[in-house]
């Protein structure tokens, strides 16, 4: 097939690609997770920012990117478009730089990891891919620009805790080649400072990690349910059969062997001692075996293990084509109901001019556009806190996503908001709590709260606030 063919192919599937993953652009709504990321960008300063990151249990590279954007407001169309090209660089690299045939770059291109979720959803994992594919298109020639090579590892590891792991991988291989190497100069000195710079940087943002996050550690079985389809048993059948020929061909190479080993096993120790990774996180795996054949240099005359090597690798591609995420985490991502939500607030003027107290996660993800109108969204768990970026916290059982439910222990906290805010003010309580009423009376020493229902729509309630006080006390 000559060149010309083959960059025929590569423009159509990018191109088909691009209009497909826009589209679905246009109508994603952010979830949590995707505002979560801008509000901390948006909100803190530059040293703020990089203070609290570590919190979160990711690193600084995709904040440190949306900071300028975040500041001029352009939400979400610029956090979007950034997440998207990094996606489409990803595979335009693939396309030109990986060593697989048509048929398998079709199939990794249009598979739902890269179709559906790291195009579309604007985390901190596109950019973490880019920065591993382009290592491995690098991966031959690193002792030829160790300088380059280490510099993108260092950026790779400071992506995302899933990039951390191929970056340590890829770091471990370029030490021992180094070592091998008998025609050391400077610039082998500088790339091994590079590293060490690297492991110190990571160090320091992990020692403060909380990354349990309060998750629930699942049964043995069920870590393999995000895999390929929702049953666990087929998945660990799957795993296994095809991981015969990919581990019979990549013993030839014990560097690409290495590779996919240290990332499955780092992968498997994550997802049954330390946390539990969903549907976007054992991507990952599929990535990492992109990147084990991509790097390999093993002798043609293996050619029949590579072959079906390779066929597993494809037919991987196309389980992934397929694919759909469990429904819990499919509502989740990609049926948010903060569009209806802040479509609500925008109808009623009452609503649009006040400020509204919450801790819920769709209320969230409208924060990134309250700024720019005139409702303020705020978070009665902590009224001591000057902004809202800390929510996550709270969403965690802390407190309760009921306010009157959460006013019933805490009745000081709601007089002392009634008493700070100058604007109209609403609570957002879930729809189904409180049916068959619309009023709620709590008696405090000396006061009292009476809550009164506002507005609903299908999902949530609005209810106004007063306090009056009483001759009552104990």
């Amino acid at each position: 097939m000559n060149v010309s063919k083959i960059n025929k192919i590569a423009v159509i599937s990018l191109f088909l690609f691009a209009v497909i993953t826009i589209i679905r652009l246009y109508h994603h709504m952010p979830w949590f997770d995707e505002a979560h990321s801008w509000v901390i960008s948006e909100q803190l300063n530059f040293l703020e920012m990089l203070k609290y990151i570590p919190q979160e249990g990711h690193f600084p590279i995709w904040n440190i990117l949306l900071f300028p954007i975040a500041k001029l407001h352009l939400y979400p169309v610029s956090m979007q478009l950034l997440n998207w090209i990094f996606c489409f660089l990803a595979l335009a690299i693939l396309w030109v730089k990986a060593p697989f045939n048509n048929f398998t770059k079709i199939c990794i291109t249009f598979s739902f990891p890269f179709l559906g979720y790291y195009s579309v959803v604007a985390r901190c994992y596109s950019i973490g891919i880019l920065l591993i594919f382009l290592i491995a298109s690098l991966y031959k020639k690193q002792l030829e620009h160790p300088l380059i090579y280490c510099g993108l590892i260092f950026l790779c590891a400071n992506t995302s805790l899933m990039a951390l792991i191929p970056a340590t991988a890829f770091g471990i291989i370029f030490i021992f080649k180094f070592i091998k190497c008998k025609n050391f100069s400077k610039e082998y000195y500088i790339s091994l400072l590079i590293g060490l710079i690297t492991v110190l940087v990571i160090l320091l943002q992990i020692s403060n990690v909380n990354i349990n996050g309060g998750y629930l550690k699942p049964k043995t079985l069920s870590l393999f349910s995000h895999i390929f389809v929702r049953n666990s048993i087929i998945n660990i059948f799957l795993a296994v059969i095809l991981s015969i020929p990919v581990i019979k061909y990549l013993v030839k190479d014990k560097y690409s062997l290495f590779f996919i080993s240290f990332c499955s096993f780092v992968v498997l120790f994550l997802m049954y001692k330390i946390y539990v990774l969903n549907f976007w996180h054992t991507f990952f795996v599929f990535i990492y075996l992109i990147v084990a054949f991509w790097i390999s240099d093993i002798d043609n005359k293996y050619f029949k293990w590579k072959f079906l090597a390779i066929s597993s690798l494809t037919l991987i591609s196309i389980i992934y084509i397929f694919y759909t995420p469990d429904t819990i985490s499919f509502n989740i991502v990609y049926n948010s109901k903060s569009r209806q939500l802040k479509s609500f607030i925008e109808s009623d003027v009452n609503l649009k001019n006040s400020t509204i107290y919450h801790n819920n996660g769709e209320m969230f993800e409208i924060l990134p556009y309250s700024y720019k109108n005139s409702y303020k969204i705020k978070n009665y768990c902590d009224i001591s806190k000057k902004s809202d970026y800390k929510l996550y916290e709270n969403l965690k059982g802390i407190c309760s996503v009921n306010p009157i439910e959460y006013a019933m222990k805490h009745q000081e906290v709601f007089k002392q908001i009634n008493e700070k805010e100058k604007s109209p003010l609403y609570f957002l309580v879930p729809a189904k709590t409180y049916l068959n009423t619309n009023k709620a009376l709590i008696l405090a020493n000396g006061y009292f709260l009476y809550f009164r229902k506002y507005k609903c729509y299908e999902y949530f309630c609005f209810w106004d606030m007063n306090v009056g006080h009483t001759e009552v006390k104990w």
